[in-house]
């Protein structure tokens, strides 16, 4: 293997799932996009991809692949912003996955505080109502309310937040004019498709069991904003401009978020700068949205 650019195009395939993706996004033609993709798997001796009439996908030796060809890609980058005097900024791409609460209400503002400054960094998020394998690298960095305790991942805790039962104010207008409590159903995720315990109404709180649930934080949000019942919500998504408001203002639930990334890639420069610019600016959004 004698041609970096090889293992870029390769690169290029596999996060475009084509090499008509492939094609568009380096804006090389399909055609020698294939006749490299051929010589890099004639000089390995393998099949790297599986391809199929849905696209190109990984075979277990293109994931090996794909492993050094990333570590490749960002040690170039480093080394051209370490000799053009870009050692401050960061550029590439980053896919993040985490729950969709976090992914709705914090990610979009805390993504775009990061790559106003750092114009030349793209990002993706990408909302884990799906499980996403960090090791397989689905995502370049993993946000759990629950930490991962593999020893192939770096993790650290990225925010504290609370989750309070939420009601419309119209509902609590209802209540407030004698509803009981009793008579109002109950929001919470369908049991056998959360994607952690730690997102469930504890069962010491629940006057009932629920009659609306689902596996989205967003949907269950939807439901308590308009007034269909109450729900535990997370704080920064309790704005009195969403019309909602906090049914027992004292109460709270205590959470945390985590993030984690593979190990092998804090050797790299622009991994170490983006975690902490990635807990800066949530914590700055979470502050905007609380005020």
């Amino acid at each position: 293997m004698r041609n970096a650019d090889d293992l870029l195009i390769f690169l290029s395939v596999a996060r475009g799932g084509s090499i008509t993706a492939a094609s568009r996004a380096m804006q090389v033609d399909p055609a020698t996009i294939g006749r490299k993709i051929q010589r890099l798997e004639d000089q390995l001796g393998a099949a790297l991809f599986a391809k199929s009439p849905k696209g190109y996908a990984l075979t277990d030796d293109g994931q090996r692949l794909l492993v050094y060809a990333q570590s490749i890609e960002t040690a170039l980058r480093d080394a051209e912003g370490d000799f053009l005097g870009r050692q401050d900024k960061l550029t590439g791409k980053l896919r993040i996955g985490a729950p969709d609460g976090c992914a709705t209400f914090l990610l979009p503002h805390a993504c775009a505080r990061i790559t106003k400054a750092h114009p030349d960094l793209a990002i993706d998020i990408l909302t884990a109502s799906e499980r996403f394998d960090i090791h397989k690298r689905d995502v370049d960095v993993m946000i759990t309310v629950t930490p991962l305790s593999s020893k192939a991942l770096h993790c650290q805790e990225l925010s504290c937040y609370e989750l309070h039962f939420g009601v419309s104010h119209d509902l609590a207008a209802r209540m407030a004019g004698g509803l009981p409590l009793t008579d109002i159903p109950l929001i919470s995720f369908v049991t056998e498709h959360q994607l952690d315990p730690a997102l469930d109404i504890p069962p010491a709180f629940r006057h009932r069991e629920p009659s609306l649930c689902s596996n989205s934080a967003v949907v269950q949000w939807e439901w308590v904003k308009t007034g269909a019942g109450i729900g535990l919500l997370h704080d920064f998504s309790l704005r009195h401009d969403y019309g909602l408001t906090r049914l027992h203002p004292d109460f709270a639930i205590a959470r945390q978020y985590y993030v984690s990334i593979r190990r092998d890639e804090m050797q790299f420069r622009r991994m170490k700068r983006f975690l902490p610019l990635l807990q800066q600016a949530v914590k700055e959004v979470q502050t905007t949205l609380s005020a």
